[in-house]
């Protein structure tokens, strides 16, 4: 349900239901981590436009979202500049074939190597295979752990028997997953990227039980979390 429809159905505010969301997301957060992954792994990197969402006051006329230009966005218009920028948030993803899935927001615009150690760091086993794209990034990155890069060069679907089609899949269908939260903050991201991680780990049981074994996993461990943790929230951890 979206977050007015919580707040109806409960009787609460539609401020408690927004906490309450990110309470549990954050539990689930904590509960999943990063996975360890081995074997064929497939990594690649999707975007979400940049979003200051919640940030400011309505009715502030001196209010400025915090970019470049400091104006809000017009409805339907994602970002001001063509490509790759630092007004999208990437993230940074990755599959293999046990069924590990890594979501992580890792900052703005392309990619870094620098970025990769931090998301992975001791989650790739060493001599693993690791399939992407050509992006230069993953070069370096597969060298520090070690592990076999193979690289699928653009306009083209595989390498041999290696290809990236599990992620771009995944990545598919994050994108309409999204889509269905109509907008959601940059600094929350990384909640909802976990939130969809969940959904795909558990995918093969009804709703129902999902329910249920969401708030089993959300109390799994102790994790104290007030609103001014969750308005402290950073988008990007490594």
């Amino acid at each position: 349900m979206t977050l007015r429809k919580t707040a109806k159905e409960l009787g609460i505010s539609l401020k408690t239901s927004f906490y309450l969301r990110h309470k549990i997301l954050s539990a689930i957060k904590f509960h999943i981590g990063v996975d360890n992954l081995g074997g064929v792994v497939e990594m690649d990197e999707t975007f979400f436009a940049e979003s200051f969402k919640g940030d400011h006051k309505k009715g502030n006329p001196d209010w400025k979202a915090p970019r470049n230009s400091g104006l809000s966005r017009k409805r339907g218009k994602q970002v001001d500049y063509r490509g790759i920028s630092h007004e999208q948030v990437c993230i940074s993803s990755a599959v293999d074939r046990n069924g590990g899935i890594v979501l992580v927001p890792a900052g703005n615009g392309r990619l870094t190597t620098k970025q990769l150690s931090g998301v992975y760091n001791g989650k790739i086993e060493k001599s693993s295979t690791i399939c992407t794209d050509s992006h230069n990034a993953y070069k370096s990155f597969a060298k520090s752990i070690p592990a076999d890069l193979v690289q699928i060069e653009r306009g083209k679907h595989k390498n041999g028997v290696y290809h990236i089609n599990h992620i771009n899949a995944l990545h598919n269908k994050l994108k309409l997953w999204m889509k269905k939260r109509y907008g959601v903050a940059t600094k929350y991201i990384g909640n909802y990227m976990y939130w969809f991680n969940w959904s795909e780990r558990n995918s093969n049981i009804g709703w129902r039980t999902q329910g249920k074994a969401l708030i089993y996993d959300s109390i799994s461990s102790m994790l104290v979390l007030t609103r001014v943790d969750i308005r402290k929230t950073k988008p990007f951890e490594t």
